[in-house]
């Protein structure tokens, strides 16, 4: 990682009890739980990717390729991650990003 902040607040978690997704989520269906954990990794590398969340089964009915357009090149947010910000100022830079990125389309 390269935000100092980012590895500050990883730093300074105590670890409580960990519990399975299944014991947290004791009646979800087999494919949710696959799902959650897939989407749920750490690691970047080995976590769906938006795409590959869509084309997981226990999604198959809200799928539909011809009404989804995929981004050619990678969509990152550009906000500073030592900076502690709000959620409404996370969901302002957000919005921001895609109001400049679909102004240069």
């Amino acid at each position: 990682m390269r935000s100092e902040y980012a590895n500050n607040i990883l730093n300074n978690i105590t670890v409580a009890t960990q519990q399975s997704l299944a014991e947290m989520f004791p009646r979800a269906p087999v494919l949710a739980m696959d799902l959650m954990r897939r989407l749920l990794q750490f690691n970047p590398d080995k976590r769906l990717s938006a795409v590959e969340a869509l084309r997981h089964p226990y999604l198959n009915e809200f799928h539909n390729p011809a009404e989804e357009t995929v981004s050619e090149s990678a969509i990152r947010v550009q906000i500073d991650d030592n900076i502690k910000f709000s959620v409404n100022e996370y969901r302002s830079k957000i919005y921001e990003d895609i109001i400049r990125w679909k102004s240069n389309q």
